[in-house]
């Protein structure tokens, strides 16, 4: 029986992800994190139901000896705190303590973190696991999911479509973070290429959204996409939120990014939280739906494929469930830096994410 470590375990995604790898897995949980008392207060609720499987420790991501000590015995550490700005040293500990590393971060800085790391976790066997959960995560798993459904796969289009409510200035902060960093890009005529305003797209993200105006945005999990899989065409297209956010808001922030007024973070944080909070009118959830064309059997096809949960922290948790599923099964044994969209099953990541409770659609319905 294998321990995982979950740093930031008592997070939104954190106690999702506690839940269903008590459920879906044998593995025994150590929740760590700095909030010792909140870390606590969970452990004892999950080992009602899992006795014996569950413990909170104390952890500071900036404390190499707190870690080192948290870590010892672990086969993999789960990192689940807010921003990413610890990702080095986290995977660095985790290194050190001969265990594997997994994270669910979106922001490009925190890769980069990462790259100089690669090959120590290489020549160590170990796994360096990044970008798990949904965004990333879930575009690449699509793309490379509607792969054996065609002869000739040309175009891999996956929109996105987000409705929250932000309910703490962590989270709002997060968001401007990556706003304020924010670059689209999609590829066409053999190249990645920066997106502008003629690359947006009209895409059906399913029921919960519709159609929706939605606007390229880079994704490293997908860069090498295109030539693996033969496409023509491949992005990630994102929908707004609302118009208030989408044409005041979001603009003063991609302007204050590009300005590099960091400074002014707070305060774009309550600015984009307001924006969200007064004026969003659709319910709470989270859909990708992925359009790819291309031919079968000699003729044009075409396949869609939608997921969507009305929790955004549930479809962030239940990915990473699903590829922790095969790395206990050594699905996911080769060591290195890997994108979990790029090195899961895909086929078995969502069968998995279905019966979890995830709405996985597909049209035409696949061999």
């Amino acid at each position: 029986m294998k321990t995982f470590v979950l740093l930031g375990g008592y997070g939104g995604a954190g106690q999702e992800l506690s839940r269903l790898l008590l459920r879906e897995t044998d593995a025994e949980l150590v929740l760590a994190g700095r909030d010792l008392a909140k870390a606590a207060r969970l452990a004892a609720v999950l080992s009602d139901e899992h006795p014996g499987r569950v413990r909170a420790a104390w952890a500071d991501a900036g404390d190499s000896g707190s870690l080192a000590a948290v870590l010892r015995g672990a086969a993999l550490l789960v990192d689940l705190t807010p921003g990413g700005g610890h990702v080095g040293g986290l995977a660095r500990a985790a290194l050190d303590a001969g265990a594997d590393y997994l994270d669910i971060h979106f922001q490009m800085g925190a890769l980069e973190q990462l790259l100089p790391l690669a090959q120590d976790f290489e020549r160590a066997g170990r796994l360096l696991l990044t970008q798990a959960g949904c965004h990333p995560g879930l575009p690449a798993t699509l793309v490379r999911a509607a792969a054996p459904f065609f002869d000739e796969y040309r175009s891999a289009l996956v929109g996105m479509g987000l409705s929250m409510r932000v309910g703490n200035e962590t989270t709002a902060l997060e968001l401007v973070d990556e706003l304020m960093t924010a670059e689209g890009t999609i590829y066409a005529d053999g190249a990645w290429r920066k997106a502008g305003n003629r690359d947006m797209r009209a895409l059906d993200l399913g029921p919960r959204f519709g159609v929706r105006q939605c606007f390229p945005m880079r994704m490293a999990e997908l860069e090498s996409l295109p030539d693996a899989l033969g496409l023509r065409e491949c992005g990630v297209l994102v929908a707004g939120f609302n118009p208030v956010a989408d044409w005041f808001v979001l603009p003063l922030i991609l302007l204050c990014g590009r300005l590099g007024l960091i400074r002014l973070r707070p305060l774009l944080a309550r600015l984009f939280t307001w924006s969200i909070n007064t004026f969003s009118k659709d319910a709470p959830g989270m859909s990708f739906a992925l359009a790819a064309t291309g031919a079968r059997q000699g003729t044009p096809a075409s396949l869609r494929l939608v997921v969507d949960h009305p929790s955004p922290y549930a479809l962030t948790a239940i990915p990473v469930a699903a590829c922790l599923r095969q790395y206990l099964a050594g699905g996911l044994c080769a060591p290195g830096l890997r994108f979990m969209g790029q090195v899961a099953d895909p086929r078995r990541l969502l069968d998995d994410m279905a019966r979890m409770g995830v709405r996985v659609d597909w049209s035409p319905q696949p061999d």
